[in-house]
């Protein structure tokens, strides 16, 4: 598993997911208060890996793809992993 993931399929938005992680770790003693929420996508290892700061990106949800094929990781641990900002919907504001 790359960082802590959310699959996106239990309904939850980019706010809550933000918040249940940020809780997870606080119970863990880690301030990650304030973090965004970003969606990833599994890729083979030799493709580039891009996080998604919108639900609605065309590179998340277009051409036949899901968004329960995605999951959320806080920005942070999107960075950490190597993931890097969508060219079209960019990063979330912290």
């Amino acid at each position: 598993m790359r960082g802590r993931e959310l699959p996106y399929p239990d309904g939850f938005g980019q706010e809550d997911a933000a918040q249940w992680m940020q809780e997870c770790y606080a119970d863990e003693g880690v301030d990650r208060s304030g973090e965004p929420a970003v969606l990833v996508r599994a890729s083979a290892p030799a493709s580039r890996d891009v996080f998604h700061g919108d639900e609605q990106c065309g590179l998340i949800v277009g051409e036949g793809r899901q968004l329960n094929d995605a999951s959320w990781m806080l920005l942070g641990d999107a960075q950490a992993v190597g993931y890097r900002p969508c060219g079209r919907c960019g990063s979330p504001a912290r």
